[in-house]
């Protein structure tokens, strides 16, 4: 785990439950950042933590379940149900590591109910909709059979008043429900990208801001916006930074990181493998442009190798940045149709 501090957790756990023993290997996946082996957060919040990859530690626990003398051996995952390009995921587990009796997972937000070489895997999806229910017989050592079932979880009316005290009490601050602007129709987590880089632009005073799909977590309902909602499209407390980067550096970084952005201030067209960079007006900018960046610091930090050494850091996270310019700026939230994505191809 490194010099930190925190405890190293257990790689695995075995529980005893009615004379039954059932052992929990936890992996989770390490593919953060390129060329570090991170889990897929914030590179600055883990810094001098060590991880390792799941499918260089998975084989050394082949045998735990015979160690442990359990009745069961489960891998509860945080890799995802399909790895690709050689990353691990469930399915891979399931293929080239087949030690479990069943596999739960998590990170790609899929309902996953599958059989991979005669393992199990399941997933219950994201966002608190769905609560997996697994049922069990097992006979020697073996599952003899199993029953998989999704509770609906937005149906349920019984509640734990203990939890549901401390929900309602942070839920009812005053800040999360005052109005600080208005959405004049449902917009879906494109056409808030759209609204979040136009709002970055304006507040940050950019040429160009980006902004990665995977940091806008919520759409934005038509009516009245509160500071709740703006949290919850921006929850992760990132902070905010400008850098100046020529047009060609932007080039550079469009083009190697392999991830797709929302981008407001330019447009950005591919021709075959080459990046056009234009003015707002559809005038082509020269590489040597020299334009101000707006970006979140997330960004930065995990394509670090894109990005100059050093930028100006802003006072605002980029939850900060979008509740000030509906404050401050422009509190009306239109956008029926928004084009402003790209992925180099």
């Amino acid at each position: 785990m490194g010099s930190t501090g925190i405890p190293e957790p257990l790689e695995y756990s075995t529980i005893s439950i009615d004379g039954l023993k059932v052992t929990f290997l936890g992996l989770v996946e390490t593919n953060g950042k390129e060329n570090a082996t991170i889990p897929s957060t914030h590179p600055v919040k883990v810094q001098n933590l060590t991880f390792q990859r799941p499918e260089n530690v998975v084989s050394q626990y082949s045998n735990l379940k015979e160690q442990e003398d359990s009745d069961l051996y489960i891998a509860l995952t945080h890799l995802g149900h399909d790895g690709w390009e050689g990353e691990l995921g469930d399915y891979q587990l399931a293929r080239q590591f087949p030690y479990f009796d069943l596999i739960i997972g998590g990170h790609s937000h899929q309902r996953i109910d599958a059989t991979i070489n005669n393992i199990p895997i399941f997933q219950a999806g994201s966002y608190l909709n769905f609560l997996g229910k697994i049922e069990l017989s097992i006979e020697d050592e073996r599952v003899s059979s199993i029953d998989f079932k999704l509770i609906n979880l937005n149906t349920r009316v019984e509640f734990d008043p203990e939890i549901q005290a401390v929900i309602d009490e942070y839920n009812d601050l005053p800040y999360l429900k005052e109005v600080i602007g208005y959405s004049h129709s449902l917009h879906e987590r494109n056409m808030v990208g759209c609204f979040y880089t136009d709002a970055m632009r304006g507040v940050m005073n950019t040429d160009v801001t980006f902004q990665n799909p995977g940091g806008v977590r919520s759409s934005l309902d038509e009516g009245d916006i509160t500071n709740r909602e703006i949290f919850e499209i921006s929850p992760f407390n990132n902070g905010t930074i400008i850098f100046d980067m020529s047009a060609s550096e932007i080039k550079t970084f469009l083009k190697g990181s392999g991830s797709g952005f929302y981008y407001s201030g330019i447009q950005i067209i591919q021709t075959d493998s080459e990046i056009q960079i234009l003015d707002l007006d559809g005038n082509v900018l020269p590489d040597q442009t020299m334009l101000t960046v707006g970006i979140n610091d997330y960004i930065p930090a995990v394509y670090e190798e894109y990005f100059p050494e050093s930028g100006n850091t802003q006072p605002l996270t980029a939850a900060e940045t979008l509740i000030s310019y509906l404050v401050n700026i422009n509190s009306q939230v239109n956008y029926p149709n928004c084009d402003h994505y790209f992925r180099y191809q």
